[in-house]
């Protein structure tokens, strides 16, 4: 079963659920540098994807990887409320990314997504699922999310119960199209304590 929901959003800059996540950085604060002239991101370059440097790029400290047909990958500094969601960093992207973070996540559990976005696009964060062996085996896939908000912040929720068998661990991939900025994202095991954060309005 896959929930999913879009609230628009106020700032709450301490967010509680962030420093429970099972991904951490879940708001990009920290960050890398990346060499934009060799190695890994150099084809990417070629290919026209758009980092936030000409020859060093910046990316969130726990990035992994690209995924899928993606124009832009940027870091953005600004002001909480209008640039970045809270704090002083968000993540802009038009296209996919995995995130490095791996957590248990077993057959029968439910898996709580939620992130702040603005922009216009669409947008989902996938469960990448592993098994016993550590192999990759299966996804957890929730609809996608229309995202028309370029100057609000919005509320976005996946809630994924994992029915494969022998699911033993999981990491996120963020798949989106059009110009969007993330933040605040956080992964956790759904409870029942989670129902006032999956309703509410963030104030």
């Amino acid at each position: 079963m896959i929930l999913l929901f879009l609230i628009a959003a106020n700032v709450r800059a301490d967010d509680p659920l962030l420093s429970q996540s099972l991904v951490k950085n879940g708001g990009f604060e920290e960050t890398r540098d990346i060499d934009l002239t060799g190695g890994y991101f150099l084809r990417p370059v070629k290919d026209g994807v758009k980092f936030s440097g000409r020859f060093i790029g910046e990316i969130p400290s726990n990035f992994d990887q690209i995924s899928g047909k993606t124009r832009r990958l940027a870091t953005v500094e600004g002001e909480a409320g209008k640039e970045v969601h809270s704090g002083k960093r968000a993540f802009r992207v038009d296209g996919g990314f995995f995130l490095q973070d791996q957590f248990s996540a077993r057959t029968g559990e439910s898996i709580y997504i939620r992130y702040f976005v603005k922009g216009k696009g669409s947008a989902r964060f996938i469960l990448f699922l592993m098994n016993s062996s550590n192999q990759y085996f299966s996804q957890g896939v929730p609809d996608i999310v229309k995202v028309n908000s370029p100057d609000e912040w919005v509320k976005v929720f996946h809630k994924i119960k994992i029915t494969a068998p022998d699911c033993y661990r999981a990491k996120v991939r963020f798949e989106g199209t059009g110009d969007l900025t993330l933040d605040d994202l956080i992964v956790l095991k759904w409870t029942e304590e989670l129902q006032a954060d999956l309703t509410g309005v963030v104030n």
